[in-house]
């Protein structure tokens, strides 16, 4: 986020009065501590009801405090957002809004069909932040103005080309993420919480999908997808 100098100081207030709660779900302490002070000192119409540090511990915040809107990082522990806003979803949480280091297309357009309402960059200005929280309390979607139009028109298109457009499902698109970040087969399943054999299956039919077949070929397709933190 941009820094906020005191003389910069708005307080965002909401037409109707109504106040919203939101959960933080971010991996790093001093990021949640940032995020609070700003919609403390910004926001009144929103309030910091609880901060996570991981996937299992943002899942008992959300059945403890019900927020209506949960804040992830794009690199959630273990497993990153787009497992969490399965999760989330499962448990009738609709307002996501996903803070994301990269504006990687491919992500975007994953984060968004997995249900997430908004997209906005670690790196956006504050008012584009304060904005996004706005449009997903409103139930809309909010992409980052970082990314460019035609790229932001391709998120809401049929020309997304993803992985799961070739046959490849959301697991195997977890699993293919992380083995191309370099993980272990022990490592993929700790983190997503599956048994090793599981993985090792995976792994055979994400291969056999997409007619690869070598490990440095697998990382080659993640790159050219976006999939890859490399």
């Amino acid at each position: 986020m941009a820094r906020m100098r005191q003389n910069d100081i708005h307080i965002e207030k909401n037409g109707n009065g109504q106040v919203k709660s939101i959960l933080l779900a971010h991996g790093k302490e001093i990021i949640r501590t940032g995020l609070r002070l700003l919609i403390e000192s910004r926001i009144c119409w929103l309030q910091v009801i609880g901060e996570a540090s991981n996937l299992p511990d943002a899942l008992q915040k959300l059945q403890e405090f019900h927020p209506d809107i949960v804040l992830i990082d794009a690199e959630l522990p273990p497993a990153g957002s787009l497992e969490a806003i399965r999760q989330l979803l499962a448990m009738k949480v609709t307002n996501v809004l996903v803070l994301s280091p990269s504006s990687d297309i491919h992500f975007c357009c994953e984060a968004i069909r997995a249900g997430a309402h908004g997209f906005v960059l670690k790196s956006s200005p504050i008012e584009e932040f304060v904005t996004a929280l706005r449009a997903v309390a409103a139930k809309q979607v909010f992409i980052s103005s970082a990314m460019t139009d035609s790229a932001r028109a391709t998120v809401f298109s049929s020309d997304c080309q993803l992985p799961s457009d070739q046959g490849i499902t959301a697991r195997e698109c977890e699993v293919l993420q992380l083995l191309s970040d370099g993980q272990a087969t022990k490592e993929i399943a700790q983190a997503l919480g599956i048994s090793t054999r599981t993985v090792e299956t995976h792994r055979v039919q994400i291969m056999n999908k997409l007619q690869i077949r070598s490990a440095a070929g697998l990382t080659k397709y993640a790159i050219r997808h976006g999939l890859t933190r490399l």
